[in-house]
């Protein structure tokens, strides 16, 4: 952990040192092209205004500053934001020190962001739900499991509250699961120690966007994982990390992306306008709300009916998709 530690209060799930590759002349003061899968808008806003929530990062364990995550992670990005702009200027995957800077990166980038903690919540939340049913399918148990916990120190044995008022409460479904940042953080570490194994072992394809392209995008969720076709599997069963036949693709900056599988060799090359247009697809498909571009000129696919589309389409093809959904 860093000996300094920052008190800074916003914390960026996707680093502003990757994001500013993303801009026209690589600067964290210049301007992303964002687009608003919520708001269904369009806007222009510098990296350091996207991706950030308050204390996202904060962690409350003894003995170490609340932001000390975030000031090791701080120490990470200015590595990872040289070794991108090496990766950027050499078109040139081959470097090591590099290499593992970035492929943490994806680690960290597949793990840390809110859609995975609300996944986490959501679980949790089911599980209670579970648990709270069982204790209270009986006065008995509940009684006996009321004790256990008194006992524990985890509850105040004089409450007055009956048997009858906590399944009424219960029921209605009067309180919230909520999973404490630091809980996150711990699981997301882990996370990344089982993932970034399976990142190494991959073979990298390094693909350089045409200048007829538009180039690539980049999104608030950036780690694409798919079948890569070459397997035999479960309808709807979803790719893992560590399964073969799974392709991760990841946009690195505007002119460069990265795909990573288990077989074949390492490669360089320029990408056609086609496969540019397809990696923008996935990546908007994978946003979890926000898509991000050097302007509003970048391709993209969503479906064989309409064929590529170009950004500025991209906010009224996302209101025909929703309406399509709910109809």
């Amino acid at each position: 952990m860093a000996d300094r530690v920052n008190d800074a209060r916003r914390h960026h799930w996707v680093p502003q040192c990757y994001l500013k590759g993303f801009t026209k002349d690589r600067n964290k003061t210049s301007h992303l092209y964002v687009v608003d899968g919520f708001e269904k808008k369009s806007f222009l806003a510098p990296p350091s205004k996207v991706a950030v929530e308050r204390d996202f990062n904060r962690v409350d364990i003894e003995g170490q500053h609340h932001n000390a995550v975030e000031s090791a992670f701080s120490e990470f990005e200015t590595l990872v934001s040289d070794a991108l702009y090496r990766i950027d200027a050499e078109v040139n995957f081959s470097n090591e020190n590099d290499r593992v800077l970035v492929l943490n990166l994806i680690a960290l980038l597949a793990v840390r962001n809110p859609r995975m903690r609300e996944m986490m919540r959501s679980a949790k939340e089911r599980q209670s739900e579970v648990i709270m049913d069982l204790l209270l399918s009986s006065k008995e148990r509940w009684s006996s499991a009321l004790q256990k916990a008194g006992q524990a120190g985890f509850v105040n044995t004089d409450s007055k509250v009956t048997f009858g008022e906590m399944r009424d409460f219960v029921d209605r479904g009067e309180y919230d699961i909520e999973v404490p940042t630091t809980e996150h953080v711990i699981n997301e570490l882990e996370l990344f120690d089982e993932i970034l194994p399976c990142l190494v072992a991959r073979k990298w394809t390094l693909i350089t966007a045409n200048s007829s392209s538009g180039g690539f995008i980049t999104c608030d969720h950036p780690v694409v994982l798919k079948w890569d076709g070459t397997q035999k599997r479960e309808p709807r069963s979803p790719p893992g990390f560590a399964l073969l036949g799974t392709e991760v693709v990841f946009p690195l900056s505007r002119r460069l992306a990265l795909s990573g599988m288990f077989n074949g060799e390492e490669l360089t090359g320029m990408g056609t306008t086609e496969l540019v247009v397809a990696i923008n697809g996935m990546t908007i498909a994978n946003a979890s709300r926000q898509v991000y571009a050097s302007d509003a000129n970048f391709g993209y696919f969503i479906n064989a009916e309409q064929g590529a589309r170009v950004g500025s389409d991209l906010v009224k093809d996302l209101i025909a998709l929703e309406t399509t959904d709910s109809e």
